[in-house]
């Protein structure tokens, strides 16, 4: 095994035996409380084989196999279901898979569609859900969304920060500003399914844009963690451990 295959070894066995999965439950409220969930796990159980055992059935049947930086699952009262998931090809190089459900059972057919995201919408969308959902969410005053919302429904944000760690949000109806996180991400989906493409790319960045900017003051103090496949950088003679390139 390589040098590097044994760090990374080493570093998801740390991980396994310390961390474990950490869970953070939210307060079962109503008005501007949310009923969610973090969960805090290593993102591989070995080296190659990723860990989905957070998922539910419904969001493996969507997205199986792999995590990736971003993923966005999102359920209706109808139960149907559907979302995107973002990967790197290369550096500064993002694609979009969107995913949805013919029907409301877990056999029924999947319909995917792939699409190219720029390096404005790639990075922008890992950073909503890292800085706004699982950074700042739990450590916030939850002031009410700005629009409302009388469905139920559940949603769920999951991203890969540094490559090995694994953070999950799921909340049920929400009602602070995840819900407007939420809206914005099911308009590119519906985007995707309606158009078979990202028709007006720039307008989702204002809106993403839009959604960090309302969050931006009560924020928690960013730790500058790399966004996979944003920008990578080896200094001589170095060991680092790059999965999404």
């Amino acid at each position: 095994m390589s040098k590097k295959g044994v760090l990374l070894s080493l570093m998801l066995l740390l991980m396994s035996s310390v961390m474990g999965q950490t869970t953070y439950p939210g307060p079962k409220l109503t008005g501007s409380f949310d009923d969610f969930k973090l969960t805090l796990e290593p993102a591989w159980i070995s080296p190659g084989e990723c860990n989905v055992t957070g998922k539910s059935d419904l969001e493996k049947n969507l997205f199986p196999g792999r995590n990736s930086i971003v993923e966005f699952f999102i359920k209706d009262p109808s139960g149907s279901y559907q979302g995107f998931r973002v990967d790197t090809v290369s550096t500064n190089n993002y694609v979009m898979e969107v995913a949805w459900a013919t029907g409301i059972q877990e056999n029924d057919a999947i319909e995917r569609r792939e699409v190219t995201v720029s390096v404005a919408l790639g990075p922008s969308l890992w950073e909503l859900f890292y800085y706004d959902v699982m950074k700042f969410y739990p450590h916030s005053v939850r002031n009410p969304a700005s629009t409302s919302s009388t469905s139920d429904y559940s949603v769920t944000f999951r991203c890969t920060v540094d490559d090995y760690l694994l953070y999950s949000f799921t909340a049920n109806n929400p009602f602070s500003h995840i819900h407007d996180i939420a809206t914005v991400c099911n308009e590119i989906v519906n985007d995707v399914r309606e158009h078979g493409t990202i028709t007006n790319e720039k307008e989702h960045c204002q809106r993403v844009d839009r959604v960090q900017s309302e969050a931006f003051f009560n924020r928690a103090p960013r730790e500058n963690p790399r966004i996979p496949g944003f920008k990578l950088e080896l200094l001589p003679g170095s060991e680092q451990v790059v999965m999404f390139e």
